[in-house]
């Protein structure tokens, strides 16, 4: 679940940037779950987020998003699979790009920190809108990064302890739309899970998904 952190590290470390691809959100049938994703460079691109036509156009507009620079560092796409995307699966899959660029991914340390500590955490970003790119690690007793305003650094920090007091099922990860008196976003909050156990698994049909279950 968190080999990302690691990779987008190793990319940092390297001086490069580039670009995290994740499935936000998902409205019937797709290829991955939200929370599924892939890192784009320049030169190459690691893990998955289905394959197909919607991979091969969410590389290229990644690929586009590190060559303009500038802002916004995060945007969220609406991808309809079937007359969109040409894909046999007929949903809807919302997917966030976010530019990582080397030498202001503050937020990293906080997060491999979680990682190491085997410490449940929720990653927080600003999917869209002011501040787009900015994000809040929340542990259960601490945080650390901003949203870019302090109400809806409080309504974030609510929400992302109740994802962390609640049974592990409920740690799906999700966008939220968070409206305060001085700002409103909407905000990709991704749970942080330690895992004990790793299960890999060829094939995603009917009795793939019944497994999984």
């Amino acid at each position: 679940m968190n080999d990302w952190v690691e990779r987008v590290a190793e990319v940092a470390g390297r001086g490069s940037d580039c670009v995290l691809v994740t499935v936000a959100d998902v409205r019937g049938s797709a290829p991955r779950e939200p929370g599924a994703r892939m890192i784009v460079t320049h030169a190459a691109a690691s893990d998955t987020i289905g394959g197909g036509n919607l991979e091969a156009a969410c590389v290229e507009r990644a690929r586009a998003l590190l060559a303009t620079g500038g802002e916004p560092t995060a945007q969220l796409v609406r991808y309809p699979l079937g007359p969109g995307s040409g894909q046999c699966c007929g949903g809807v899959a919302t997917i966030l790009f976010e530019r990582v660029e080397w030498n202001r991914a503050g937020w990293l340390p906080a997060v491999q920190a979680h990682v190491c500590a085997a410490d449940p955490g929720v990653v927080v970003t600003v999917a869209e809108g002011r501040c787009s790119g900015a994000k809040l690690i929340a542990g259960r007793h601490a945080h650390s990064g901003t949203l870019g305003d302090a109400s809806l650094d409080a309504m974030a920090l609510v929400r992302a302890r109740a994802l962390l007091a609640g049974a592990e099922g409920e740690w799906t990860p999700r966008l939220h739309a968070l409206h305060a008196a001085t700002a409103s976003t909407v905000a990709f909050f991704e749970p942080l899970r330690p895992s004990s156990l790793e299960i890999v698994l060829f094939g995603a049909g009917h009795v793939g998904r019944a497994l999984v279950d």
